[in-house]
């Protein structure tokens, strides 16, 4: 059991007997669901989030069953009074990404005891554990792999869904996100299993045997009860015309398609018109049954199944009044899905991420998935579109196309296989933005399977939009406020550099206040703004004591003329605004420049290892020769003048300096008496070939390498 502190009480995770075979390592925290809830869809029909949970796991693969415990505040929630949590919906889920949208793959069940959400087993789902390893956000089967409707097809198939170890699972996600859905309504269960047609003729599987879980249209309407529910029911038939019979014997298991449910609330022209993305979603686990809460019983769904390696999708009605007893509320609903065979239908598109929560500066793997007969003829272009502004920043100007950084997609052979071809890319942002981009694939068609009049093969071209979010860094205050009366602003005391000054290559300007200032400045780096303007954004920081704010230009040009303007409020842990300063209450403008830069040779030199330099003393490698080290007087910048020079033992590679170092000479333990050096300047040199020389048939002698410490206090 791992019991961690959360802001609401305590959290709880228990592993059930046997369900890791090794080592499985778990660590969890629980952040606030305003954090975890930020510029993510709001689950569709469930009244909101309960809880959130971050969960990281590393190690041997753990299945089986879990339990989880999470406190659970009705009121703070936002439940009506008179509403008992012990008749409400809890489902809990974790945050993917489906179609380029967040999305809530429902999991686990939870009920409300004693203060408390718990998963249960006694609600039918197989535990939230097996739930991590169902959805990759990648296709379980290929065009090749559903041919034939054979004991060995369908082992492949359980074989491709199935992980191999955790390790392969979550090197995908550095985090799995999980939150506790809820609705007001008592809990109802859809559940069934998903299927695959090894052949298909109109859209039936070939078999002459019914499956008893499936019937007609008009005879289900035949048996209802008039009223609402039949006005609702009806509306979900007339969005398929007559439902055919779908045959059971003969398909194939599909573990890893896409179960969804939504609510119909009046006429449709076809059922895919009623959902919309961001809806909560099951997938078929390894023997092709989904388990999916709907957020109440009194409501009619049109219910989807797709997957992500199929363009087929089925649509099945569910009217949970008319469907499930009073004492099991549950009822069934079977999926079939036909693979795509034919050569002139358009390509699918899948696109992952990951990380799925990235932060401005960070890094995005982008996974572009092309799924067709001929994928291995597809050709992709990525376009970025205008990124548009993170909720909740209005004081920061519009992100334009120059914030956001990627990569030419390049074919992945080592994750491509018959019937997908997958394409990498890299994304990364200055700033705080949601970056949008519309990718495009085509395959093109051999002139044997075009059909029509069509002379020149045209390719078989698909389109998707996809968003990537990249979120502020969020800082908390270090610093606790000391006086809880404190209504004095803080000032700014002075500058580095002063305005107007020269500011040094490398440095930081540095803000120096009368008190500690509050964190959120260092929230938003694109609050912050430099011109001219460079790519890469402004690193902003504040010491440990919140009084000094460091803004470091990574990009600087030499003898140039530079403004930084900061463009939100700054103020003290107590809230006060600025009092004085080039800062006023709501902005900063100051100006510096850098300074001019000049080069010269540094004579003797033939082939340069490195410098380093310490006031008005330049050190240098030289490596002709044997190597050795050479040391110049630099008081006069364009006439270096050489005072002294060292050989070295081989091919010095590196050197580094270390100022105001203090040793001893000999150990004071076996010399007693003995007194340190101190306040000494040493230069550290490495050097020697890296590698192995052959000395031989038999023999490989590993080459001689060195560290050599100086004492450069007196460089001359």
């Amino acid at each position: 059991t791992v019991i961690v502190e959360g802001p609401d009480g305590p959290v709880s995770l228990t592993l059930g007997a046997g369900s890791s075979g090794g080592r499985s390592v778990f660590k969890l925290s629980q952040p606030t669901v305003a954090a975890v809830t930020n510029g993510v869809p709001a689950p569709v029909a469930f009244a909101g989030v309960a809880a959130a949970l971050d969960l990281r796991v590393s190690g041997d693969r753990a299945d089986g069953y879990a339990g989880l415990s999470v406190p659970f505040d009705a009121a703070r929630s936002g439940v009506p009074p008179g509403v008992s949590p012990t008749n409400m919906t809890f489902a809990l889920a974790i945050l993917r990404v489906v179609d380029g949208v967040p999305a809530y793959q429902v999991v686990d069940g939870m009920r409300f005891r004693s203060g408390m959400l718990v998963t249960d087993r006694a609600d039918g789902f197989p535990g939230w554990l097996d739930g991590l390893h169902q959805d990759t956000n990648a296709p379980f089967l290929t065009v090749d792999q559903v041919a034939g409707n054979s004991e060995g097809a369908e082992k492949q198939q359980s074989d491709a869904a199935r992980p191999k170890s955790f390790g392969l699972i979550f090197q995908l996600f550095e985090q799995i996100r999980m939150v506790v859905l809820f609705s007001l309504a008592p809990p109802f269960r859809a559940e069934g299993k998903v299927g695959l047609c090894p052949a298909a003729i109109e859209g039936q599987c070939l078999d002459a045997q019914a499956d008893p879980l499936f019937t007609v249209a008009d005879q289900i309407v035949g048996n209802l009860g008039g009223g609402d529910a039949l006005s609702l029911a009806t509306q979900a038939f007339s969005d398929f015309g007559v439902l055919p019979e779908i045959q059971n014997l003969g398909r194939l298991p599909l573990p890893g398609a896409i179960v969804d449910a939504a609510q119909i609330s009046g006429p449709a022209r076809n059922p895919e018109d009623r959902f919309t993305r961001g809806l909560p979603y099951a997938v078929s686990d390894r023997s092709a049954r989904y388990h999916l809460l709907l957020p109440s019983a009194s409501e009619a769904y049109v219910m989807r199944a797709r997957h992500p390696a199929h363009r087929d999708r089925d649509f099945g009605p569910m009217n949970p009044v008319l469907e499930s007893g009073l004492l099991f509320p549950v009822a069934r609903r079977n999926f079939t899905l036909v693979p795509d065979t034919g050569l002139n239908v358009p390509p699918v598109v899948r696109v992952t991420q990951s990380p799925l929560f990235p932060g401005t500066n960070e890094p995005v793997e982008l996974r572009i998935d092309v799924i067709h007969a001929l994928a291995s003829t597809a050709t992709i272009s990525l376009v970025l579109q205008e990124p548009v502004r993170e909720v909740g920043l209005p004081h920061v100007p519009p992100p334009t196309l120059a914030d956001v950084h990627r990569t030419t997609p390049a074919r992945d052979a080592g994750n491509s296989g018959p019937g997908r071809t997958r394409f990498t890319a890299t994304v990364s942002a200055d700033r705080p933005l949601v970056a949008r981009f519309r990718v495009t694939a085509d395959v093109q068609r051999p002139p044997a399977v075009v059909t029509g009049p069509d002379v020149v093969p045209t390719p078989l071209v698909t389109s998707e939009e996809f968003q990537v979010q990249f979120a502020a860094e969020s800082h908390a205050n270090a610093v606790v406020q000391s006086d809880p009366l404190d209504r004095v602003g803080p000032s700014l005391v002075r500058t580095e550099p002063v305005a107007g000054g020269m500011l040094a290559p490398g440095q930081p300007v540095r803000l120096f206040f009368s008190e500690p200032i509050n964190a959120a400045i260092t929230n938003d780096s694109a609050a912050f703004t430099i011109s001219p303007s460079f790519a890469g954004g402004l690193v902003v920081g504040l010491s440990a004591d919140q009084t000094v704010l460091e803004i470091l230009p990574p990009f600087l040009q030499p003898d140039t003329a530079y403004a930084i303007r900061y463009l939100a409020p700054v103020s003290d842990l107590a809230g006060n605004p600025l009092q004085n300063g080039t800062l006023s209450g709501a902005g900063l403008d100051l100006r510096f420049r850098t300074p001019v830069v000049r080069s010269t040779t540094l004579p003797g030199i033939d082939s340069g290892g490195g410098t380093v330099s310490h006031g008005s003393h330049i050190f240098a490698l030289d490596r002709a020769g044997g190597g050795r080290l050479v040391v110049f007087d630099a008081s006069l910048p364009m006439q270096p003048v050489e005072v002294a020079a060292l050989a070295l033992p081989g091919f010095p590679r590196d050197l580094e300096f270390i100022p105001d170092w203090s040793y001893y000479i000999q150990s004071p333990v076996r010399v007693p008496g003995a007194r340190p050096r101190t306040h000494r300047n040493l230069l550290l040199v490495v050097g020697g070939t890296v590698g192995t020389l052959n000395a031989g048939v038999d023999r490989l002698d590993f080459q001689k390498q060195y560290l050599r410490v100086y004492d450069v206090t007196d460089p001359e």
